[in-house]
């Protein structure tokens, strides 16, 4: 009794079996369309959400890399228009030193100024002294003097005093009569600064005396020293004592 009981369960599980087959080979053409497109949108729509999920993730990157980059650049350009606001305030400070030296000195040159303008009175009184002085020595009874540089006789009121070393590069020896010498006017005005003008040529110095007035010219010690105002009162007034002595031989009368 129980084979048989085994046996029927085997057959009906083959039926079962048999059936189950049947009806998927009974399924129509439409329906396996139908699950095939289901299958298809499915696989499609999967591709599509993993496409959306790369796209924002690409964009998420690239959007990193932007503000990344985004930020680097604005560090770049702050570093460097502070770079050039620093090199800016650099330059008005160094502008405003310099400025602030510039004004110094011109209140400096402007005080030296003042003082040389005081000095100048007295040192320009001995300059106009010595050649006066050059030419009332050098005249005769007769009130004439030899020109240097033309050997003409002439009244010394019709030349001037005129330097071998310049008074302008050679202050030191201006009032030394062996640089001072009756010349022409048109040779004082062409001369200048030039030392000489080659008329000094025609001085009746001898050669040492020449070169002894050359040694005082080149001379730094004496050229750098500071002439202060009593120097050049003293100097006027030793000129003035010797001019009233050469107006007392010719009888000029100031």
């Amino acid at each position: 009794m129980p084979y048989i009981q085994i046996i029927e369960e085997l057959v009906l599980k083959l039926y079962n079996k048999h059936m189950k087959k049947s009806k998927t080979n009974k399924l129509t053409k439409t329906e396996k369309l139908k699950r095939l497109a289901e299958r298809r949108r499915v696989s499609i729509e999967k591709a599509k959400a993993k496409l959306e999920k790369n796209k924002s993730e690409r964009y998420e990157k690239i959007r990193l890399q932007y503000e990344a980059l985004k930020q680097k650049k604005i560090a770049q350009i702050t570093a460097y228009y502070e770079r050039k606001l620093e090199k800016r305030l650099w330059k008005v400070q160094k502008m405003q030193k310099q400025m602030e030296v510039n004004k110094v000195k011109k209140i400096r040159k402007q005080e030296i100024k003042i003082k040389v303008v005081k000095d100048k009175s007295y040192r320009q009184k001995a300059f106009d002294s010595i050649c006066y002085l050059s030419k009332i020595m050098r005249a005769d009874r007769d009130w004439m003097v030899i020109q240097i540089d033309t050997g003409n006789r002439v009244h010394w009121s019709e030349c001037v005093g005129g330097h071998i070393f310049p008074k302008g590069n050679y202050g030191h020896i201006a009032t030394f009569l062996d640089n001072v010498w009756p010349i022409s006017v048109y040779c004082n005005r062409k001369q200048l600064d030039s030392i000489g003008y080659n008329w000094w040529k025609k001085t009746p110095l001898s050669e040492d005396r020449l070169n002894a007035l050359q040694e005082l010219a080149d001379n730094k010690i004496l050229k750098n020293w500071l002439r202060d105002e009593m120097y050049w009162r003293n100097e006027y007034e030793r000129l003035q004592i010797r001019i009233k002595e050469e107006e007392e031989r010719l009888g000029i009368i100031q």
